[in-house]
């Protein structure tokens, strides 16, 4: 017969993700005692798990309220989000929303489109024929592994090509973290496609042998606002949540802890403790991002309501707006009548610091001149209900990095020692939830 040699599959990481980077530390399985600090999304998942498990949990928060950034709020027009506005649901985390009660709503069949702004169209694919091509070309070379410290966007120009970076990669990183590639680490920000671009094949070739087969997850939101969630998770820990309860060092505290707080609070907290990752997480910088939900009346779009989940701005095409949610076209019941329609624009990010500083009527008045170029309307919308965020989202640039790598060596490399927020590895929900549940 003939022999095969048999193909090994390659189990190549870098050095920095051998261990793991979705959590920071580990548990002590055999204290059954936790203290959570903070009772943002990520300390609320965590407890909630933790005690289905029979732990003994509590958790403590410095102000009057959970939930952190997470607020829904209604105005006469409709709903408005704070943060984030929905979420990839997979499969099996559905049984989650249901334990708590909780209605998920999946996108309008009709409103599944996303598109990307180029020379004044939205487009589903803003690639030409001849850069899609050059795009998978560059895909399908083999290259040398990549510096640890790579950018995204230098991973990007090298594995992809610039048209990509610009067009596909930049609004996709500026959607979701408010920051430019080049401000991203590549390994820390998506370990998996660095990780892909690191071994003897072609990235592309990497990509299609690891996809991951079965249902993908539907993107949907809460029926009654993501602040529903904050509720039902308050409610189901009303025995162990102590709010306007701050710690400032864990001295009083026992058994195991799990800390849920922003990187400066962090850093003075454990400042005795790991002197030395208290000054990486000193260094630690927060994307700016102001959010603002326009309602207009529908009158004014003759009939063509943009259709779709919303279209993201990449970088130099004449906006100041990163992106905007077509928030009622995906969801109608976000709006209390079809007499009007809602979106959501986003502005700031590192790539537009200065954004944080203008004063409410100078936003009103950029999102009402792009929204009129964007949709080609002369109407100025009804109502802009505006939410500035100083410290939206943690930058995973390479200082982020090895604030994390002193951490995994330092507190948090003996059992009973946890960092479990927005920068320990994921910023989504859906990643803070898959974490939780592993606990």
């Amino acid at each position: 017969g003939i022999r095969r040699k048999a193909r090994k599959k390659s189990t190549r990481n870098p050095p920095f993700l051998a261990n793991g980077l979705r959590m920071i530390g580990t548990l002590n399985p055999l204290d059954k005692k936790v203290s959570i600090i903070g009772a943002g999304i990520s300390g609320l998942l965590a407890g909630y798990f933790l005690k289905k498990k029979g732990y003994e949990v509590r958790i403590y928060e410095s102000s009057d309220r959970a939930g952190g950034l997470i607020r829904t709020t209604q105005t006469p027009f409709g709903m408005t989000e704070n943060a984030a506005h929905s979420l990839l649901v997979p499969e099996n985390h559905l049984a989650f929303f249901k334990e708590l009660g909780l209605e998920l709503m999946p996108v309008e069949p009709d409103s599944k489109a996303r598109y990307i702004f180029r020379n004044l169209k939205m487009r589903r694919m803003p690639l030409s024929l001849l850069e899609l091509l050059r795009t998978l070309f560059n895909a399908l070379k083999r290259r040398t592994p990549m510096n640890p410290d790579t950018s995204f966007e230098e991973w990007g120009n090298q594995v992809l090509g610039k048209p990509a970076t610009r067009f596909l990669l930049t609004p996709m990183v500026t959607g979701i973290y408010a920051c430019a590639p080049r401000d991203l680490n590549a390994e820390l920000t998506f370990p998996a496609l660095f990780s892909m671009s690191q071994g003897p094949r072609s990235f592309l070739r990497t990509a299609l042998a690891t996809r991951k087969k079965g249902p993908r997850p539907q993107m949907m939101c809460l029926k009654n606002g993501m602040e529903s969630l904050v509720h039902a998770l308050s409610e189901s820990l009303k025995n162990e949540i102590l709010l306007n309860s701050p710690i400032h060092n864990t001295d009083s505290l026992s058994g195991n802890i799990i800390y849920g707080v922003p990187a400066p609070v962090l850093s003075r907290m454990i400042q005795k403790e790991d002197p030395n990752a208290s000054e990486q997480l000193s260094k630690v910088s927060y994307s700016t991002l102001i959010s603002a939900t326009v309602f207009f009346p529908s009158s004014v779009f003759n009939g063509k309501i943009p259709k779709g989940v919303g279209v993201l701005m990449p970088r130099n095409e004449g906006f100041r707006m990163l992106g905007c949610l077509f928030n009622s076209s995906a969801f109608h019941h976000r709006v209390n009548s079809a007499d009007h329609v809602s979106f959501t624009v986003m502005i700031g990010g590192t790539s537009d610091p200065g954004a944080i500083h203008l004063s409410d009527d100078e936003i009103k008045n950029i999102i009402d001149g792009e929204l009129k170029t964007l949709f080609k309307i002369s109407a100025s919308p009804e109502h802009i209900e505006i939410w500035k965020h100083k410290q939206a989202i943690p930058i995973y640039s390479t200082v982020l990095k090895n604030a994390i790598f002193a951490l995994k060596t330092g507190i948090s490399s003996k059992p009973g020692r946890i960092v479990f927020t927005n920068y320990s590895g994921e910023v989504s929900i859906r990643g803070l939830l898959q974490q939780a549940s592993t606990l």
